[in-house]
């Protein structure tokens, strides 16, 4: 049996694979951020135009997963990130010109630059060709950044089991997986002052080749948050330790805890009156929360199946979670129009933010789902055995 490496560049290396899932959740994040104020406006879009481009995005991301698994499987891991941040960062930058091939496809006139193609979309009639062209055109940059963001995980997870022995590996991929938290809180203290000082394709083309901005007391309060997913991947090392638990037993008892922090989600959107700050922090808990949890489910895989393999079964995990995504992406965007349009009244709430609470609430209760399926399927720790 092969030992992991665990030269002294493995924490070097878990930072770089930190600062690369930062990079990969910011670059998700720009249409989301950017949609209501400006791109909406431009191509007219409902909800459900949005929430179709979402939940396709989820759909590709799922499907490539499963072949981005066993691609990093084939190549090594290095040759995998270097495929998947450069496909990721062209589709990422590939939002910033749907503007312009939507004018070019209606006009004819394809050199028309950014504020051009407003003009040219400006004059249009037939609003129903422009949402369907645009949205089109936003499908296809999604499918590209989809097929590259989907290569980030299994190549993480893969080498973190090159890297590290099985007691570290919950804390290493805790502290790599925090990236995603930190992607997707900083990208709200960015992007929209990108947007709005830049316009919203200089937003997906810095975000998609550079990185993103950082901004230094709201940053900092954000990595502080994430300290909270750290504190998972750290916590079933404690039970092993210091309880004498197995890795199975430890991190299923780390994952339980961490499965009822989510719940703090349903009192965001009723305290959000107070200041919007709070329904921030109890979200950036949540989310820290499902990170630490997501640490120890990724952990397990490397414990579970042979080296040849983890990739790809990351990579089948991933696309579960992708059709996941893909209903509730869809969903809420019916949810959404559905509740405003129908001013139904939920818990107290009436109309889109009914919508929103129902969504809260689902997710709120998922994790302890997962936790009673997970236990019930896999009631002890068995190592797997491929032919």
């Amino acid at each position: 049996m092969n030992q992991p490496k665990v030269g002294k560049y493995r924490w070097t290396i878990c930072l770089l694979l930190f600062l690369a899932t930062t990079i990969n959740y910011l670059d998700r994040q720009v249409l989301s951020l950017t949609w209501t104020d400006f791109i909406k406006p431009e191509f007219h879009w409902d909800n459900n135009d949005y929430g179709n481009i979402t939940a396709l995005f989820s759909i590709f991301y799922a499907v490539s997963m499963l072949f981005a698994g066993r691609l990093v499987d084939k190549l090594d891991t290095k040759k995998g990130f270097l495929w998947a941040i450069g496909v990721w960062s062209v589709g990422a930058c590939l939002h910033a010109y749907c503007g312009i091939a939507t004018a070019g496809i209606i006009s004819g006139d394809w050199f028309v630059g950014f504020e051009g193609a407003k003009e040219v979309i400006g004059r249009v009639n037939d609003t129903g060709m422009v949402v369907s062209v645009s949205v089109t055109l936003f499908i296809f940059a999604r499918f590209v950044l989809a097929v590259g963001e989907a290569g980030n995980f299994p190549a993480a997870i893969k080498a973190t089991a090159e890297y590290f022995p099985k007691k570290d590996r919950a804390f290493a991929t805790s502290i790599f997986n925090a990236g995603a938290t930190v992607g997707a809180l900083a990208a709200p203290i960015t992007i929209p002052f990108i947007a709005k000082a830049y316009g919203w394709e200089m937003a997906f083309i810095i975000i998609g080749a550079l990185g993103f901005v950082q901004s230094a007391f709201p940053l900092f309060v954000l990595y502080m948050i994430t300290l909270l997913s750290i504190i998972g991947g750290w916590l079933p090392t404690y039970f092993v330790d210091k309880k004498g638990m197995n890795p199975y037993e430890g991190r299923m008892r780390a994952m339980l805890i961490f499965a009822f922090f989510p719940l703090l989600a349903l009192a965001a959107q009723p305290l959000g009156h107070i200041t919007y700050w709070i329904p921030v922090i109890i979200i950036g808990i949540a989310g820290a929360a499902h990170q630490a949890w997501s640490a120890n489910i990724f952990s397990t895989v490397g414990d579970m199946f042979p080296k040849k393999a983890i990739a790809t079964i990351t990579g089948i995990g991933g696309m579960a979670g992708g059709i996941g995504s893909f209903i509730i992406n869809k969903g809420s965007g019916l949810l959404f129009d559905y509740t405003g349009k129908n001013e139904i009244v939920f818990m107290g709430f009436k109309g889109e933010e009914a919508g929103y609470f129902i969504i809260f609430s689902i997710c709120a209760v998922c994790y302890l789902i997962g936790w009673t399926v997970m236990k019930t399927l896999v009631p002890k720790y068995k190592v797997i055995e491929l032919a």
